[in-house]
């Protein structure tokens, strides 16, 4: 069995966890864009302004992450920029959220 050398665990009960808050957290984000009649693409992308509406940021400080190379991962095809709503769950649980969902 391989243990972390950082928390000294195994880590697979908590990975399971955390996956678990990110997918009920990434359901709630879904839920407050359909409330809000914001659009969530098909494939559970949200574009630049949802997705800073959703972490309570401003789209203009996400391009400044992009631009500084600590963003939180985006695509971009045909140069519109789009964040998957499971990236943005994931970072609020790491940094905490300032806007209540």
């Amino acid at each position: 069995m391989t243990v972390c050398p950082h928390c000294g665990g195994t880590g697979f009960a908590r990975d399971a966890d955390v996956e678990l808050e990110v997918e009920a957290l990434a359901i709630s984000l879904r839920a407050s864009c359909v409330t809000a009649d914001r659009t969530v693409f098909g494939d559970d992308r949200v574009d630049e302004k949802t997705a800073a509406w959703l972490i309570g940021r401003r789209p203009g400080t996400l391009r400044n992450w992009r631009s500084a190379h600590r963003p939180i991962p985006f695509a971009q095809p045909g140069g519109r920029v789009s964040y998957r709503l499971a990236d943005l769950a994931r970072w609020m649980l790491e940094n905490g959220s300032e806007r209540e969902i």
